[in-house]
């Protein structure tokens, strides 16, 4: 009976323990906050007597409430992950930078040659285009060019050059510096060269860099530039050159000659008396600039009317302009180390004015409207012409006057901040002009490049947008979509894109509507990619003889303005030359010798090679 006694008492303490602990003892003392309760976002805590409304509670912690559904719904960046190899090796310790966003975004690769970078979503897209540059672990290019963002993207590296060389130059330096860029030749017709390096030589004109081609060139294009002076420099004499790859890779380099003369200018009135004036002359004299890069250099002359220019030695042309009196341009050549010329300008008369007034697109006056009139900027023979241009500003009532040479037709062009114009042709007797200008318009270009089986190239992306109704072309090249092109008039423009490093080409059309101003100043437009077809032509004398240096014209369907842009092409030391084409069968246009006025044409099938005999 007693050990019974005993079991159930035992039992009794247990269950009266298991009790204690399941159910602490109250008191009247008040609970502690838990810690993470004494840590809340900054603001004041309420009494124990006031519980919080909702209404504050909704105040309290709005990042915690807002961040991650914001988040959740459109998040800013993502992350990109790839490989990077060299002729089927990891490179690691490899830089990679991004073109996107105003600072780029850059990233390392690891001992396999993966890498991560984050890129905002803003500025790339997943599946989109972006420019990549990669150096290797010495700081050396390796990758330049257009790379889709897509998971597990691969990069192959290539093998950069290490070109050097040395510039001579006829005029003593002192305290002068010499400057040498750098180009890849312009395949198409119109288009700047792709810069590879822009350096200082040492004092004795040596230079010493790598580069990393795009293509395979057999020459360059190289501009030394002599300057002195700083913040801002001047320029003394710029010229460019063609230099042999070759011969830049060679372990002695290139030697490049900067053989410039100086030229006295003496401009002065009918009767002899000398002018205040202001003279313009060729900035550049190579073969192979986009004319649109090159912009001449100008000065004025002192009081007695004389001007000392420094130029390259050939053919030299000059525009000079005063006031009171029309602008003239003249073209001579140099002969020797110094000559001297001389133009007389003739006083202004009433048929060498050109007037008008400029309107806003509401009808108001455009003041401060810039109107520019330009004449005779043209690429001739191989040689450059000087741009004779004037410019002048609208008063209140928005009217403007411009001294014009009344020989030939001017092109006119005028910007303001709320809108633009032009180019329109006009005459002196078409005074008084009544010009209207358009609001600015800005097209965003993106790719659709899913029929493209070439998804990771490396050359750049060349536009043409057409306006159907002036007939109108701007060009330019881009390094990656979407891109923008500004400063576009209203009306229908149909937008040609070329990818050479993809191998497509594609056209769309986009509507930047009427001309009433509340039409929409900004559109968007995809251009479909598909696969581009080559032209791929030998050009050669009966003799055997290749035609070097030739521009050749790869005609199909587009219109003139296009092909002459996108299909134009310059052939090898070989005498041969790749374009585009929108069409299975070309046109070829082709001017084998430059005193020939009218071009030579064959047919030729596009997408295999073709030999062309000149007889």
């Amino acid at each position: 009976m007693k050990r019974s006694l005993l079991v159930l008492l035992a039992l009794a303490a247990l269950v009266g323990a298991w009790w204690a602990l399941r159910e602490p003892p109250r008191t009247s003392a008040p609970k502690p906050s838990p810690p993470e309760d004494r840590t809340e976002p900054l603001r004041e805590s309420p009494s124990s007597s006031e519980p919080a409304a909702a209404s504050d509670a909704q105040l309290e912690t709005p990042a915690e409430q807002a961040a991650p559904e914001s988040t959740a719904r459109s998040p800013q960046v993502w992350t990109l992950r790839g490989s990077v190899v060299r002729a089927g090796l990891a490179e690691s310790d490899a830089e990679l930078t991004f073109d996107v966003g105003p600072a780029g975004c850059t990233a390392r690769t690891g001992n396999l040659g993966l890498f991560e970078v984050t890129l905002p979503l803003d500025g790339a897209q997943p599946g989109g285009f972006a420019h990549c540059t990669v150096r290797d672990s010495l700081g050396r290019p390796c990758f330049d060019g257009i790379v889709r963002l897509d998971q597990d993207v691969e990069l192959e590296l290539r093998e950069h050059l290490t070109v050097r060389g040395q510039v001579i130059c006829s005029v003593p330096r002192t305290d002068e510096r010499l400057r040498v860029e750098l180009f890849e030749p312009a395949l198409r017709a119109r288009r700047a060269p792709r810069q590879l390096a822009s350096l200082v030589t040492d004092a004795l004109g040596n230079f010493e860099c790598d580069v990393l081609l795009h293509e395979t060139h057999e020459t360059l294009l190289a501009e030394v530039e002599l300057s002195t002076g700083a913040n801002p420099a001047r320029t003394i004499a710029r010229v460019g050159l063609e230099v042999r790859v070759d011969e830049l890779a060679s372990a002695a380099g290139a030697l490049l000659r900067l053989d410039v003369t100086r030229v006295s200018v003496f401009v002065a009135s009918e009767r002899g008396d000398p002018l205040r004036a202001f003279v313009t002359w060729p900035d550049l004299g190579a073969q192979g600039f986009d004319p649109e890069r090159v912009a001449p250099n100008g000065n004025w002359t002192d009081e007695q009317g004389t001007l000392e220019v420094t130029a390259a030695s050939g053919t030299l042309e000059l525009a000079a302009r005063a006031e009171g009196h029309a602008p003239r341009r003249l073209a001579f050549q140099i002969q020797g180390p110094s000559s001297s010329v001389e133009l007389r300008l003739r006083e202004l008369q009433g048929t060498d004015e050109l007037f008008g007034t400029l309107l806003l697109p509401d009808g108001r006056p455009a003041q401060g409207a810039q109107v520019r009139s330009s004449s005779g900027y043209a690429l001739s023979r191989r040689r450059w012409t000087v741009a004779q241009t004037t410019e002048a500003g609208a008063d209140a009532d928005g009217s403007f006057r411009l001294a014009i040479d009344a020989q030939e037709p001017v092109e006119l062009i005028a910007t303001h901040a709320e809108g633009m114009s032009g180019p329109w042709s006009a005459t002196p007797q078409d005074s008084p002009l009544v010009l209207t200008l358009a609001p600015h318009r800005a097209l965003t270009v993106s790719l659709d490049a899913d029929a493209l089986p070439t998804l990771n190239g490396s050359g750049e992306l060349d536009y043409v947008a057409h306006q159907r109704e002036s007939g109108r072309s701007v060009w330019g090249t881009a390094e990656s979509a979407p891109f923008e092109i500004v400063g576009l008039a209203p009306g229908l423009w149909d937008i040609y894109v070329v990818a050479p490093g993809m191998s497509g080409a594609g056209t769309a059309t986009a509507d930047l509507g009427p001309w009433a101003q509340s039409t929409a100043l900004r559109a968007s437009v995809v251009v479909p990619l598909a696969p581009a077809h080559w032209v791929d032509a030998r050009l050669a004398w009966k003799s055997g003889e290749p035609i070097a240096s030739c521009w050749v014209f790869a005609r199909g369907d587009w219109p003139e303005a296009v092909w002459h842009v996108l299909g134009a092409a310059r052939t090898d030391s070989a005498g041969r030359a790749r374009a585009f084409c929108d069409s299975p069968r070309a046109v070829l246009h082709f001017w084998p010798d430059s005193s020939s006025a009218e071009p030579r044409q064959a047919e030729l099938l596009c997408d295999q090679p073709a030999d062309i005999v000149v007889h």
